[in-house]
């Protein structure tokens, strides 16, 4: 939530985990710094479980995210 030059920042932050459960969620309408652990060994079991990773193609990203590029903070 807050302006920062041209970035408007709308809040309703949340941490989730690879799975999609909340860890932490910041309280709307209030400005804060939201920080949540993150079990590195939980992120390396479920990598493992569902290998996508390895799919990815980094090279046709450009066409994806082209248009969202633009701005001052890019």
């Amino acid at each position: 939530m807050g302006r920062e030059g041209e970035l408007n920042a709308f809040g309703n932050n949340h941490v989730s985990n690879l799975r999609g459960h909340l860890v932490a969620d910041a309280p709307d309408g209030e400005e804060m710094l939201l920080v949540a652990d993150v079990d590195l060994n939980e992120v390396r079991r479920y990598r493992a479980e569902v290998p996508y990773l390895g799919d990815r193609r980094p090279d046709t990203y450009g066409t994806c995210v082209g248009r969202w590029l633009i701005g001052p903070f890019f």
